[in-house]
């Protein structure tokens, strides 16, 4: 009898064991799918090689590794959720778990994202091997995409929701308002079009090249961490907008009722005055002189006419050479960052 009783409790322990508790992957699903994989809360999740459908319940992060995976956003609240979908054709649902950013690399590979109501960012790789464009859905909230953009001419338009390199479509996208555009692996040629959302484009590329830009209404703003090349453009059309320009080698000038920016690169800046070219602002008032890596207030007249520093303005310029006007409009508020004169 005692032998007996011990055999039993034994068995009782292993089906215990066996029995899923609450929390488990036989309680989960994803997309209408029974889900392999469950997350812990606050604690990161590590998928397989192969195709894995997680439901992350509160994980820190996510790591799905290889394989088509099904990812759905679940659980405890965090500041972010970050979730690496790795190669393979994934899908990221972010959409039912109310105020969670997720951060979402798609990696390799034909992917989906779905976000929810809070500030997604979804970075997408390129070139990729996929057979077919990404699509990524923002929904509500400020949301972001990242983009490797090149070798090829990039064009991003925001109005369509679509991203194409050298005329081939690699993404569509809808509700997303800002576009960071990681440093090309060799220059290309950009164009952007700004849609009726409040549009943010930021290029980091670091080799100057031909780029058009055309915001729409709305307070939108174009960053770039280096001065285009001539036959460059730049419109903000209706609304107040933001243009910031770096140029560690060259002298920007900006010029807001001519609605031109000029890129000084015949002088090189050597950190003393130069008397080879003494630029002029508007009205033939001279042009002083900035030190290495001083940010120029060069937008002031047009900030003492509006009370935020911002004035609609709505015709274009085109740039030509050899100097290299950028178009202002609708860009009245420049912080360029500047080792020569500014205006």
């Amino acid at each position: 009898m005692r032998r007996t009783t011990t055999l039993t409790a034994a068995g009782l322990i292993g089906l215990a064991l066996l029995t899923p508790t609450a929390g488990s992957a036989a309680d989960e699903s994803c997309l209408w799918e029974p889900a392999t994989l469950v997350g812990t809360p606050d604690h990161p999740l590590v998928g397989t090689d192969g195709r894995d459908v997680i439901v992350t319940n509160g994980a820190t992060e996510v790591t799905a590794l290889g394989g088509d995976d099904r990812i759905c956003v679940t659980g405890k609240r965090h500041p972010w959720i970050a979730v690496d979908a790795g190669a393979g054709n994934d899908v990221v649902d972010g959409q039912h778990r109310s105020g969670q950013p997720v951060f979402a690399d798609l990696g390799t590979g034909t992917d989906v994202f779905v976000g929810g109501d809070d500030d997604d960012r979804v970075t997408l790789a390129y070139p990729d091997a996929g057979g077919g464009p990404d699509v990524v859905t923002g929904g509500d909230g400020d949301d972001t995409i990242q983009l490797q953009t090149g070798p090829g001419d990039a064009r991003v338009d925001n109005a369509l929701g679509t991203f194409s390199s050298s005329g081939a479509a690699l993404a569509r996208w809808s509700g997303v308002e800002e576009f960071w555009l990681a440093e090309p692996p060799s220059p290309r040629a950009l164009t952007f079009v700004g849609s009726r959302r409040r549009d943010t484009v930021v290029d980091d590329a670091r080799t100057p090249s031909v780029v058009h830009v055309t915001l729409d209404v709305g307070a939108d703003a174009y960053r770039s961490r280096t001065a285009p090349l001539p036959g460059s453009s730049i419109s903000g059309g209706v609304g107040s907008d933001l243009i910031e320009v770096a140029s560690p080698t060259s002298g920007l000038h900006l010029d807001l009722q001519r609605q031109r920016m000029v890129v000084d690169d015949t002088t090189a800046y050597t950190g003393r005055r130069q008397a080879s070219r003494t630029p002029t602002c508007s009205r033939g008032r001279s042009c002083s002189r900035a030190t290495p890596g001083a940010t120029s207030s060069a937008s002031r007249p047009a900030e003492r006419s509006s009370r935020d520093g911002r004035v609609p303005t709505r015709s274009v310029a085109s740039t030509t050479a050899p100097s290299t006007p950028i178009s202002t409009a609708g860009s009245p508020r420049a912080s360029t960052a500047v080792p020569a004169g500014t205006c």
